[in-house]
């Protein structure tokens, strides 16, 4: 099931969103859940496109997505709704140690960093699932996985979501997983001007600790050799 969000968004300067929902996520979020998935969705609809300039070979200096800064933005829109980090039971601790975001049963994963960990993630939550794994006062009821789309330029081997969906449905298909997931992707308008903020970092590489901010206007624009990524164009920048 997909849909797209906040194209009329009252936050001018946030990303859009398509959702897919697998293994009846949609009833779930259109039922008990609906609180929480409109909580994670408002959080999301004030959250503007992050940028940093790349050190990786081939792309050094050029800007790409920042994971770091998005996952903040996220993270700091979601604390205030209650919502917190959970710590793994130890007997599942090979899965890592703690989720991004929990509450009333539903855990949240903000999935920028390389393509394997999705699938570890879902893994995870369904144990969580299957077991009826209490978070807060709820067995787990379903997994969020937010991601960015293919479109942005971004760090090498790291997920997007059109490579998340093609993942989740063929898993879905051989029922390798039950705990509903909300897969959620961010995107960007292509081809016209948008608002962006540039994040400075300590160190280029790793760091997370920013040492400044600037807002800019850009466009995303489709590479030549391939159309489903885009490179960014800076506009005017304060």
């Amino acid at each position: 099931m997909l849909w797209a969000l906040f194209h009329g968004s009252p936050y001018p300067a946030s990303m859009k969103a398509q959702i897919t929902d697998f293994h009846g996520a949609d009833g779930a979020f259109g039922g008990p859940l609906a609180a929480e998935g409109r909580e994670i969705l408002d959080a999301l609809a004030t959250t503007p496109l992050y940028l940093k300039a790349s050190d990786q070979a081939g792309k050094s200096g050029s800007l790409i997505f920042s994971p770091v800064a998005t996952n903040k933005a996220i993270g700091d829109a979601l604390t205030p709704r209650g919502w917190t980090k959970w710590d793994v039971p130890n007997n599942l601790a090979m899965f890592g140690i703690d989720v991004d975001y929990a509450k009333h049963g539903v855990v949240v994963e903000c999935q920028f960093s390389n393509y394997p960990f999705l699938m570890n993630n879902v893994v995870r939550s369904d144990l969580f699932h299957r077991r009826a794994i209490m978070i807060g006062a709820q067995g787990c009821a379903a997994l969020v996985v937010i991601t960015k789309a293919r479109m942005f330029p971004a760090s090498n081997s790291t997920l997007y979501y059109e490579q998340a969906v093609a993942q989740l449905r063929e898993a879905e298909r051989e029922g390798m997983f039950r705990v509903p997931v909300r897969l959620i992707g961010l995107f960007e308008d292509i081809g016209v001007s948008v608002p962006a903020k540039i994040i400075g970092y300590a160190s280029k590489r790793y760091s997370r600790t920013a040492t400044g901010t600037k807002d800019i206007r850009c466009r995303l624009v489709p590479n030549r050799e391939d159309g489903g990524r885009c490179h960014i164009e800076v506009e005017e920048q304060d």
